[in-house]
C-alpha cells in the first residue's frame, strides 16, 4: 500500500482543487493506494494564512487592486528563493508533524507555494521523501514549479512542457500528461445547442471565477442588453458583488438573469448552458471543453493567466474576445450558421480533450513513489 500525501489549496480559486479531485476520483479506484489531501496553508498560522492565501480574493475582487496581484507576481517570479524562503517558515512546524503522523511514501504538490519550501524543510529535517509536482498553469508557469530536486513534474500541456524545459528541468524527470478533468464532466459532455428565434444562445453561463473578477459585470450588462439570451452569472464568493447586480440587474430583466454565488454543481450549470463566458481560467475553461460547450473567454488575470486566452484559442478550443464592447458581435458571429465557427470549436474540443489524463498520470504518480 503506497501513501501519498497531495499539497493543495482551497483559498487560492479553485482550481488547485479542481486538479486534485481529478487524481483523487482515480485514487478511490485503486486498492494499492492510500492518500491525505491537505490544504498547504492550514499549515500556517491565521495571520500567515491571511497574507499569503486568503489576501487572493481580496485584492482579485477589486479590479483596481489587480496592479498589486501583478507586483507581487513579479517580485516572486524574480526572487523564487525568498517566497521558498518564506512559505519553508510558515509551514515547518506543522508540516513536520503531519509528516511523522502519516508518514507517506511521496508528496504531490498541486501548488508551486509547497514545493522548494516542503524539500528544504524535509531535508534540513533528514526526512526526505519524493516530492512530485502537477503543475496547474498552461503556460505561465511561476518560476517556483521548477525545483530540480523535485522526484517528477507534470507539465499539463505541450506549452508547459516546452516552458518547463527551458527552465532545466531534466527530461527523465519531466512529462506531459495532458489537463485532467473530473469524471462527471466527461459523463456530461455533448448535447446540442439551442437557440432563441433571435438566433442568438438560449442559456448563456457567465462566469466570474471563484472571487468573481474581470470584466463579469460589463459583460453581464452587455449580453443582457443585447441579446434575447438567458443569462447566469457566477458571482463566485462575492457575495457583495452579487447582492448587487441582484439589485441592480433582476427588476429589469426579471426571468432573463439568475444570479448565483459560489456553487458544487459546476457540471450541471455547464450541461445546460449554450455558451459559456468566462476568464482565462484553465481548470474551468478545460472542463467546459471536456463538456463540449460553446466556449468564450473574455478575460484573464495578470501574471500566471496573462497567455492561457491565446493557448486555448490556439487549439481552437475557445474563441478570445478580450473588447467587451465587441462581446455580443462575437457571440453572434460564432452561432452564425454560415461561419462554421461554432462546428469548428466543438470538434477541436473532442479532439484535444482526453479523458483518460487523470488516470494515466496518477499512475504516473504511483510508479514513483
Amino acid at each position: 500500500m503506497k501513501k501519498l500525501l497531495i499539497l493543495t489549496s482551497v483559498r487560492t480559486g479553485g482550481g488547485h482543487v479542481s486538479l486534485t479531485e481529478a487524481v483523487t476520483e482515480q485514487l478511490d479506484r485503486r486498492e494499492d493506494a492510500e492518500y491525505r489531501v491537505v490544504d498547504g496553508f492550514d499549515l500556517m498560522n491565521s495571520a500567515q494564512r491571511w497574507l499569503l492565501a486568503d489576501s487572493y480574493g481580496w485584492i482579485t475582487r477589486r479590479r483596481w487592486m489587480l496592479w498589486l496581484w501583478r507586483l507581487g507576481y513579479r517580485v516572486v517570479e524574480h526572487h523564487p528563493n525568498l517566497s521558498v524562503r518564506i512559505f519553508e517558515h510558515c509551514c515547518r512546524r506543522r508540516f513536520l508533524a503531519l509528516q511523522r503522523e502519516f508518514q507517506p511514501d511521496g508528496i504531490l504538490a498541486v501548488n508551486p507555494c509547497f514545493v522548494g519550501s516542503i524539500i528544504n524543510i524535509m531535508k534540513k529535517a533528514g526526512t526526505e521523501v519524493p516530492l512530485l509536482c502537477m503543475q496547474a498553469d498552461l503556460l505561465d508557469i511561476p518560476a517556483a514549479w521548477f525545483d530540480r530536486r523535485t522526484a517528477y513534474n507534470i507539465a499539463l500541456t505541450e506549452e508547459a512542457g516546452a516552458y518547463s524545459a527551458q527552465k532545466g528541468i531534466a527530461p527523465e524527470r519531466l512529462t506531459v500528461g495532458g489537463f485532467p478533468v473530473r469524471r462527471r464532466f466527461f459523463e456530461k459532455a455533448g448535447g446540442e445547442v439551442r437557440l432563441t428565434p433571435e438566433g442568438d444562445p438560449r442559456e448563456i453561463l457567465l462566469m466570474g471565477g471563484a472571487e468573481g473578477a474581470g470584466h463579469f459585470v460589463q459583460a453581464a450588462r452587455e449580453l443582457l442588453a443585447n441579446t434575447a439570451s438567458r443569462v447566469t452569472l457566477l458571482c463566485g464568493r462575492n457575495e457583495k458583488l452579487r447582492g448587487r447586480l441582484e439589485e441592480e440587474l433582476t427588476p429589469r430583466y426579471g426571468e432573463r438573469v439568475r444570479v448565483l454565488g459560489f456553487i458544487h454543481n459546476m457540471d450541471e450549470e455547464m450541461q445546460t448552458a449554450d455558451l459559456i463566458v468566462m476568464r482565462g481560467s484553465p481548470n474551468s475553461a478545460m472542463e467546459a471543453a471536456a463538456m463540449n460547450r460553446p466556449l468564450m473567454i473574455i478575460d484573464a488575470l495578470p501574471g500566471q493567466e496573462a497567455h492561457n486566452p491565446r493557448v486555448l484559442e490556439s487549439h481552437g478550443l475557445c474563441v478570445y474576445q478580450p473588447d467587451v464592447e465587441r462581446l455580443v458581435e462575437t457571440v453572434r458571429a460564432l452561432f452564425d450558421p454560415m461561419s462554421g465557427m461554432l462546428e469548428k470549436q466543438r470538434a477541436a474540443q473532442r479532439t484535444y480533450m482526453n479523458p483518460d489524463c487523470a488516470a494515466n498520470i496518477t499512475e504516473m504518480i504511483l510508479e514513483r513513489i
